[in-house]
This record gives structure tokens, sequence and C-alpha cells, in this order.
């Protein structure tokens, strides 16, 4: 996310691609400390390589150093489509949902179906945690600050710890 704004201490139009309205800056052009205007303006990824005269942020340069340390997501792992869909993923979280429903019911038929869901299923888990928060920290609407996605990250990784051991446990009361 590359953001545009007027420095408040030299007047020269700032360009930064890894910074977010509130947080802290320094100016490029007089090294001043500043903090970045809540009224910046978003560019667009054309924009932003048109006025940094280079390719567009890379993947890692658009997430603070505290998201790239946060190595897996145990919330975005345990409870995937869930998670997806209340992260506005909204396609991914669909048809992880449609492919259970899908084998669940053509299941029986086709054993080799139940397979292909189990692996699809542990790659799309295996894959959602390790990008949990870097997906996390890119729903601008939904976190404020870094704190806030560990935050609220943790709630549901707790989630999905629960409710994995409570229908651990009633698989077990089952079969017993």
């Amino acid at each position: 996310m590359a953001i545009s704004f007027m420095c408040p201490a030299c007047g020269a139009e700032l360009v930064l691609s890894a910074a977010r309205p509130g947080h802290s800056a320094t100016c490029t052009s007089c090294g001043a400390g500043i903090t970045v205007p809540a009224d910046a303006r978003q560019l667009t990824p054309g924009e932003a390589r048109k006025a940094i005269g280079r390719q567009a942020p890379m993947d890692d340069e658009e997430y603070p150093p505290e998201i790239l340390s946060c190595r897996f997501n145990f919330g975005a792992f345990l409870m995937t489509p869930i998670w997806l869909l209340l992260h506005r993923r909204y396609l991914a979280g669909g048809l992880l949902i449609l492919l259970h429903a899908v084998t669940n019911i053509v299941g029986g038929m086709v054993p080799l179906l139940g397979l292909l869901r189990a692996a699809l299923s542990i790659a799309a888990s295996v894959y959602f945690g390790i990008k949990g928060y870097r997906i996390a920290w890119r729903d601008r609407g939904y976190y404020d600050a870094v704190e806030d996605v560990r935050r609220r990250e943790r709630r549901w990784a707790i989630l999905g710890i629960v409710i994995a051991a409570v229908f651990w446990t009633i698989q077990i009361l089952v079969a017993v």
C-alpha cells in the first residue's frame, strides 16, 4: 500500500510504500520525523510505480516488521473456511465449504474423493496458517494497528483450539 502526502516540515510531496496513517515515518526529503496524516492518499499500483520510479512495493515491503515476524496463524489453520469468510475472502472460504459439501454427498460412491478433500483441506489450512497474519493485515478496515492484529488473531487461535478440543472430545466419546 503506497500513500502520498505533503511533509509538514518542508512541504515536499512524499510517497511511502510501507506507511499507514497515524504511524510515524521519516521524510525522505528533509529527514524530519513526522506522523503520517489521516488524509494521506492511497495510490494505485500504477501510480506507485510511476511515483517511486521502480516496481510497486514487493510483497514483504507493504507489511510492518512486526507482521513479518509473526510466523504461523493457528486461527487460520484450525478454522480455515470460517476464518476466510470472516476475513472477507469469500471465494476461497466458499470453495472450501463447497468442496466439503460435495465430497460428503458424493464421497460414499467415490472413496478417492475423501482423500482428495483431505489433501486439499490440509494444503489450504497450512497455506492460510502461514499467510494468515499478512492476509489479516491487508484487511485495513478490520484492524487498526499491529497490536490489534495480534490480539484479534490470538482470539481466533484460542477459539480454534477450543472448537478442535470439543470436536475431538465428542469424536472420542462417540467412538467409545
